[in-house]
């Protein structure tokens, strides 16, 4: 995809370009022609093509001295095109970060030619810089800067990092990069050049924050409400892009992750146990009942300043999402429940109802005879009650993200291929464990579903 992009913008520019001299517009940026252009740009000759005499190349610095230019002579990228005044870089030039060492990519680069090339040597040199991005829309400086000059080896040279900026991660790669050269010669003739070229800078290291998931409400029926009838978000994270490119980050949740929901439901009845001074000894009496379900990830909640969107999420399905410059975007990963979940009915509560009689004998008198007898008949009531005592969500969290160059192809990608996509995350969360209400020591397991 790169390849063709730039293709595309190569014969966009060239249309523009053809021949010798500065291109339109560029006389007024430089003040007006430099005295001699005309004499100068005659005594070349006819077929003189100063973009394939002069053979700029692309280096990398010296390993000892990062400030000059290294003394290759082939380059880094040998791919060009050149004719007339102007000469262009087909392939991406690859830009480290200064410092960063173990790549190779971190000394800098230079745009560097021989003073002789030209034939007349030259003796003073200019450049002025733009560029253009993806949709052509023309960026820079009108500003003429000098050009390097290493004398004791005989070069011009331009450092790359003067031109498309010292923070190489903030480099798009879509972007055409022109410098036009301003080159005085000996012998008074003056010749502009035309220089393009695309740069790719290695991939920022973004922010990350892990913000946690939802807090469970106080009420464990409530919390197992919600979880049934909304799911629930177990993970929030937070990615943030420091650059001024923009990125991609391709996602998916692996087969490692899990995610259960369990509840205990609390049944109080009541039994006679005894009688105590003509009253019946009445005793509650509590079970404990169990459910368990399992749950499945269906979604990541991508939350932008601007809008949010929902992402459908299935066990090693890739899922990308592009990031704007300096953006913050927040990740929420959501379960719920499967389609058409179980539900585990609660027993009927009942009214239960105790009789008991009490006999009393009475004695009129101290004279012989049986005493008499009263018998009372007495009773008391309780009801039998339900509720949902303890609610708890269990989940483990195995994500995978990739951070990626927006331009890259799915294959490049998911290859990792360098300075195109690296891993930024590959971990679990360990397990979560969200719970309400107090639990029991193994209950009985009743039901696989949600008690309701």
């Amino acid at each position: 995809m790169m390849r063709h992009l730039g293709l595309i913008l190569v014969l966009l520019s060239f249309s523009g370009i053809s021949g010798c001299g500065p291109r339109p517009g560029l006389k007024g940026k430089l003040g007006g022609e430099p005295e001699g252009q005309a004499r100068g740009s005659a005594a070349l000759g006819t077929g003189f093509e100063p973009a394939v005499e002069l053979r700029p190349v692309i280096v990398r610095s010296e390993e000892r001295d990062p400030s000059l230019p290294s003394l290759d002579s082939e380059g880094i990228v040998q791919d060009a095109v050149a004719g007339g005044s102007s000469l262009i870089f087909k392939e991406v030039i690859p830009m480290g970060v200064p410092g960063r060492m173990g790549t190779g990519r971190e000394r800098p680069l230079f745009l560097v030619w021989k003073p002789e090339s030209l034939g007349s040597p030259i003796v003073n040199a200019y450049y002025i810089y733009e560029k253009r991005d993806a949709f052509n829309q023309k960026t820079g400086t009108a500003e003429r800067k000098n050009v390097f000059q290493d004398k004791e080896n005989g070069r011009w040279f331009i450092p790359l990092a003067e031109v498309v900026g010292s923070v190489p991660e903030n480099v798009d790669p879509t972007e055409l990069h022109w410098v036009t050269l301003e080159l005085h010669r000996e012998d008074r003739s003056i010749v502009n050049i035309q220089v393009g070229f695309r740069v790719l800078g290695p991939l920022p290291k973004l922010m990350i924050s892990v913000l946690g998931g939802g807090e469970p409400p106080p009420s464990p029926a409530e919390f197992g409400r919600r979880v049934l009838h909304q799911g629930w978000i177990v993970a929030r994270e937070e990615y943030h892009n420091p650059s001024a490119r923009k990125l991609s980050l391709w996602i998916r949740q692996s087969g490692e992750s899990h995610v259960s929901f369990n509840s205990q439901l609390a049944y109080m009845t009541y039994r006679q146990v005894g009688m105590s001074h003509d009253e019946a000894v009445i005793e509650p009496v509590s079970h404990r009942y169990s459910s368990e379900t399992a749950l499945r990830f269906n979604r990541v909640r991508i939350l932008r300043s601007s809008m949010n969107e929902d992402l459908s999420m299935t066990s090693l399905n890739w899922q990308r999402v592009d990031l704007n410059p300096f953006e913050t975007i927040q990740f929420e990963w959501g379960v719920e429940a499967f389609l058409n979940p179980s539900i585990c009915q609660m027993p009927v509560p009942r009214e239960l109802v105790f009789e008991w009689i009490i006999t009393r004998s009475d004695h009129h008198g101290r004279g012989e005879g049986a005493p008499s007898e009263t018998v009372f008949a007495r009773s008391t009531s309780r009801m039998e009650s339900w509720s949902v005592a303890s609610a708890r969500l269990v989940a483990r969290l195995h994500r995978q993200v990739l951070l990626a160059d927006p331009y890259a192809t799915r294959d490049e990608v998911l290859a990792l291929t360098p300075a195109r996509a690296l891993k930024i995350v590959d971990e679990g969360d360990g397990d979560i464990d969200l719970r309400r209400g107090e639990y029991a020591s193994a209950p009985e397991l009743s039901c696989q579903g949600f008690f309701q």
